[in-house]
């Protein structure tokens, strides 16, 4: 028997040969539980067993050699379960039974007794979702064994022996699913071969790209990044290999080498491409470049290899084009090569929207990531895609959806902005100071909404301009390394809809004082405002805190789906990433927007049904103004980012942008320039002599005729004619302020003219005070 299997060696028992390393207890390798690639498992995990390719979480505390977690103080257990493996017992259900929190069940290896897989319980009680399955054998498992047993072996006729044994690697049936094991052992063994002379792979190579083809069977998720990587570094040595000018083809992956032409009238050829590449994809060329004459190996693999390549950082991104691999034989250049590859602009279902991003990218076979330095990349209006490049490796083209944006657009934003934020800024200073003037429960809502956006402005700038995502060694976006850009984020979200509630106050104020008008004379809700501000200045942190806290809980172990940095790179932009954005923030946020375009409509339906009682040009300009203004308050023109896409996103984008950079210059028009009061105020400030009292009646609010007609409307027929008889008596629609409507207007209307008299004697100090327009 094999000794050294004490010391945790895998061991051939028929033949006492030691077959690799394996991760002792307390480690873990993603390499199928064995080594070169152990790590040590983190503080607050733990791992009882050897050769095992994650840790466990501990919710107590772990010892020192990270084996055990003590105590689990969980008092429960997992149920009976059942899983079926695809590759194992023919999708075959497989039991385990129960086990107490904290421990694992096993369950015999189809056919095999002696042979065990295993499936851990948590400590809170719940089967985790990993099963351990590296003793178990697939139908492969034989067929790999004899093959590393042939490559081990220093006295066999390596090439003549490896190419009978993979053959049965290479024709495994198309039903075949690779195990975990299976993927580790293929890319393992062949990343080995690659290792051997070069007149050695050539012979190899056929039977090599065949077994390439079957790791399309097995799962991405089995592979590292730096295997992942490895794979292409096969298909470059073998490509490498093939010296003649011959064709070597598979289902998937072709290999030829070409002698560039001299010739400048046909500078470029198309590319032998698999039987499997869709005719969408066709046809890819090459342009020789500065490389003419020179023999050039080239490999093309189809698009379905993408899933066992390294994944794009690039948040929901693909390679959206075949894979192909250049090399220059004995070319004199050693550097500044001139090359162009030409792809085709074609679609991809899996990408949403319209506006696509293509970038010729290769991949950087040491930092296992598609990068874009020596490649530009050129879109034509042929419908190709031209990647020229100054080094060889394999390129492909990536697809990524991307937002429309331009370096005009974001001048255009920031100077928007900055309007937005003098004029709300000038808004809440002319009025928040003075007493008289933010007595109306109206002035402070709108007071409140100013704030509000102040702040939420503020802290995106703020975001935008000075925080960056930070990632450690590994690519994730650490909690602990991006404090900063959380509680920005957080903040921000926080503020914006903070902003979008006081929006629904002013839109619920506007409906009650307009729509029902009628109905809520003398039913006044003294505590509206209090009830507005413990609901706009509360609630909208709960969903922002609620969505990180759960992102922070799924994310524990991998962070697969990130709060923040998604693109998993230094210094990129640090904003909230899918789908916490949408939680957090985007469905609440047009939850707001769309209940606020509900209520304008009725509104307007309101205002522009009671505008056809008046007549001429002066008439139709207030009542479009009220509209106007009435619309920047609640927040409607937000709707139109939800328009954004398509071939009109750039136009809504600017649209956009430029309606909510306006609605701080309506706000300050509506609230100061259209308030005889504050306008009065402000004057005085300046040391400008005020107007006199009645050439300043003149000078009424957009929606005064506005709101009379409406309230004209809201009391029917008979309303109508009275208001009608009120003008015919000596009363101008000009002599109506908002404050009218707010106590009374509809009074007016409904008890007649002397009760109202005697009410407006008692309110004259408030009925003298400018109004609230918004």
């Amino acid at each position: 028997m094999c000794k050294k299997c004490k010391a945790y060696k895998l061991c051939n028992y028929n033949k006492k040969s030691i077959i690799s390393d394996i991760c002792a207890p307390g480690w873990y390798s993603r390499n199928g539980g064995k080594e070169p690639s152990c790590l040590r498992c983190d503080p607050s995990e733990y791992q009882p067993y050897p050769q095992q390719t994650r840790c466990l979480a501990c919710a107590g505390s772990v010892n020192r050699e990270k084996t055990a977690c003590l105590p689990v103080s969980a008092n429960v257990k997992c149920g009976p379960t059942s899983i079926t493996l695809p590759w194992l017992n023919k999708g075959s259900p497989i039991e385990f039974a129960e086990t107490w929190a904290g421990n694992r069940s096993s369950a015999n290896c189809p056919g095999d007794p002696y042979k065990k897989l295993y499936k851990e319980c948590t400590v809170e009680g719940y089967w985790d979702d990993h099963t351990d399955t590296g003793e178990c054998d697939s139908p492969l498992s034989s067929c790999l064994q004899s093959v590393l047993e042939v490559e081990s072996d220093l006295n066999a006729d390596k090439v003549h022996d490896l190419n009978k044994e993979l053959n049965c690697v290479a024709n495994a049936g198309a039903e075949l699913i690779l195990s975990p094991r299976d993927t580790h052992e293929i890319v393992d063994l062949l990343s080995k071969l690659t290792k051997y002379p070069t007149s050695e792979v050539k012979e190899l190579s056929l039977v090599m790209i065949r077994s390439m083809e079957t790791l399309r069977r097995g799962e991405s998720e089995f592979l590292k990044e730096s295997e992942k990587s490895e794979i292409i570094k096969i298909l470059e040595t073998v490509s490498k290999s093939n010296t003649e000018d011959n064709i070597i083809t598979t289902d998937s992956i072709v290999l030829q080498s070409v002698t560039p032409t001299m010739s400048k009238e046909k500078p470029a050829i198309n590319l032998t491409a698999p039987e499997t590449v869709p005719a969408d994809d066709l046809p890819i060329m090459l342009d020789f470049g500065n490389q003419r004459g020179l023999k050039i190996n080239v490999a093309v693999m189809d698009e379905s290899y993408k899933k066992m390549l390294p994944k794009p950082t690039t948040p929901n991104s693909t390679l959206g084009s075949p894979i192909v691999s250049i090399n220059f034989l004995d070319s004199e250049i050693m550097d500044g090569y001139n090359f162009s590859l030409v792809f085709q602009q074609k679609k991809d279902s899996t990408i949403s929207g319209n506006n696509i991003k293509r970038t010729c990218v290769y991949l950087d076979v040491v930092t296992d990531e598609w990068l874009t330095e020596g490649c530009t990349t050129i879109l034509n209006e042929d419908k190709t895609c031209i990647c020229t490049c100054t080094h060889t490796t394999s390129f492909a083209v990536l697809l990524s959806p991307t937002e429309v944006t331009d370096p005009a657009q974001d001048i255009f934003s920031y100077f928007m902005s900055a309007v937005n934020l003098i004029f709300l800024f000038l808004t809440l200073g002319l009025i928040l100071p003075f007493k008289k003037l933010r007595q109306k429960q109206a002035t402070l809502i709108q007071l409140n909404l100013i704030l509000a956006l102040i702040l939420a402005n503020l802290s995106f700038t703020s975001l935008s301009a000075s925080t960056k995502i930070t990632v450690d060694q590994s690519g994730n976006p650490l909690l602990s390394l991006n404090k900063g850009c959380v509680a920005g984020v957080i903040i921000t979200q926080y503020f914006f809809l903070s902003a979008l509630s006081w929006m629904v106050c002013c839109a619920w104020n506007f409906f009650g004082k307009i729509v029902n008008a009628i109905k809520t004379f003398g039913n006044k809700d003294k505590f509206f405002f209090h009830k507005c501000v413990a609901v706009s200045w509360l609630l909208p942190l709960i969903f922002p805190v609620a969505a990180f806290l759960t992102s922070l809980t799924l994310n524990k172990d991998d962070y697969s789906t990130p709060y923040v940095g998604a693109a998993r790179k230094n210094d990129s932009s640090c904003w909230v990433e899918d789908p916490w954005r949408y939680v957090g923030f985007m469905v609440p946020a047009y939850t707001i927007i769309l209940f606020n375009c509900v209520c304008f409509g009725m509104i307007a339906r309101v205002i522009i049904r009671a505008a056809n009682s008046g007549s001429g040009i002066s008439s139709i300009e207030k009542t479009a103004k009220a509209l106007m203004m009435v619309a920047v308050s609640i927040g409607c023109p937000w709707i139109v980012i939800a328009l954004a896409v398509g071939p009109g996103a750039v136009f809504m984008q600017y649209l956009f942008i430029l309606l909510t950079g306006l609605q701080g210059p309506l706000l300050f028009t509506a609230l100061v320039v259209f308030q005889e009061d504050v306008k009065d105020n402000t004057l005085a400030l300046l040391g400008i002599k005020q107007s006199k009292k009645e050439e300043g009646k003149k000078n009424v609010s957009i929606t005064q005729a506005s709101v009379v007609n409406t309230n004209a409307y809201a009391n029917s027929s008979q309303g109508a004619e009275a208001a009608v008889a009120e003008k015919k008596d000596g009363r101008k629609e000009e002599d109506i302020i908002y404050e009218d409507v707010e106590e009374c207007e509809i009074a007016r209307i409904e008890k007649g003219s002397d009760e109202i008299e005697s009410e407006e004697k008692e309110n004259q100090d408030d009925g003298k005070n400018s109004p609230n327009l918004v």
